[in-house]
């Protein structure tokens, strides 16, 4: 029986998050940047989600706030799915990213 190789739980990845929306704040966009460097993968990949806003009955920050936090949140399982089909396509193993609270990793960032 063939012996699985120990996974690495510590993978350096880097993710930035770019946002933007219309003038008149009726759409946003949210852009997730991340990259790694694991042998023998060294990956950008860039995912870009576009969201309809509702402004009329919420303040423009709360607006903003929620494209960022729920956007990221919708779009980072996508992400992480892409990076574990692409790595396993050509290796034994394939590269798979945890799971993220969004609110923790905001607050982390603001800091």
């Amino acid at each position: 029986m063939k012996k699985k190789p120990e996974s690495n739980t510590s993978v350096p990845v880097e993710t930035h998050v770019e946002t933007g929306t219309t003038e008149d704040l009726s759409k946003g966009k949210i852009t997730l940047v991340l990259t790694t460097k694991v042998f023998p993968h060294d990956l950008k990949l860039v995912v870009s989600g576009f969201f309809l806003l509702n402004v009329n009955d919420y303040p423009k920050e709360q607006v903003l706030q929620a494209l960022v936090t729920n956007g990221t949140a919708i779009m980072y399982p996508y992400l992480r799915s892409m990076i574990s089909v692409l790595t396993g396509l050509g290796t034994e193993n394939a590269l798979i990213l945890p799971t993220i609270n969004t609110n923790n990793l905001l607050k982390e960032e603001k800091n």
